[in-house]
């Protein structure tokens, strides 16, 4: 008995949307507050280098965060703030608030000036 080869449509089918699994919505998170981070450090006019003595770090930590390597913590989240003349704004969304044990939470960092 021969087993037929399953069409591409077949094993996406099977497999489901890859935008639904957690480890995709994680890294679409990161990357979001990566962007975020490097809006923030250009709208600022600061290279990483001054974002990092501002902040008391180091030009490479600054680029982790840029590129979604690494997720600053609150505490980094509150230096980033000051170090560009913003306000931090923890908000917490229905989508943010799974039933697990792991809460996510959007942060929005406004102009002190809006």
């Amino acid at each position: 008995m021969t087993r037929r080869a399953k069409s591409w449509d077949e094993i996406k089918a099977h497999r489901g949307d890859p935008k639904d699994t957690p480890e995709y919505q994680a890294e679409r998170r990161a990357l979001q507050v990566a962007d975020a981070i490097r809006s923030l450090r250009l709208r600022a006019g600061l290279s990483q280098e001054q974002l990092a003595d501002r902040m008391h770090t180091s030009q490479p930590t600054v680029a982790r965060w840029e590129a979604g390597a690494t997720l600053p913590t609150l505490d980094t989240i509150r230096r980033l703030a000051d170090a560009t003349d913003q306000k931090a704004i923890l908000v917490f969304t229905e989508e943010d608030l799974p039933a697990a044990v792991n809460v996510n939470a959007k942060i929005e960092i406004k102009s002190l000036g809006v």
